[in-house]
């Protein structure tokens, strides 16, 4: 039986000298399953690359009939920056509540 989800778990800084990367690994995931988790547990540092990457990503899933998750504690830092930056109306503290706080995320 072919798997029907994966999870992604990208680490440490990823801002915008690393998303490239990311992007890449999760447009390849949208290609082979039909639900991608995105573990944030292990994320340190972002910036707005990963903002946006996180709204052109749940985009993509939309048009491609994707579905994508995130999960997993948000360290301190990266959720107080999307709090500051207006992101989000309360700092989240997982990835469930990222997708909710997330302005226009949740369509």
């Amino acid at each position: 039986m072919a798997e029907t989800v994966t999870v992604l778990t990208p680490r440490g800084d990823v801002s915008v000298a690393r998303i490239a990367e990311l992007q890449e690994h999760i447009l390849d995931a949208f290609k082979r399953y039909p639900k991608v988790v995105l573990n944030l547990s292990r994320i340190e540092r972002i910036d707005l690359a990963f903002v946006h990457l996180l709204y052109a990503a749940k985009r993509e899933a939309e048009s491609r009939g994707v579905v994508l998750r995130l999960n997993g504690r948000l360290s301190r830092e990266p959720a107080e920056l999307l709090q500051r930056g207006g992101f989000c109306k309360q700092v989240p503290a997982n990835g469930q509540e990222l997708e909710q706080a997330l302005v226009e995320f949740e369509g």
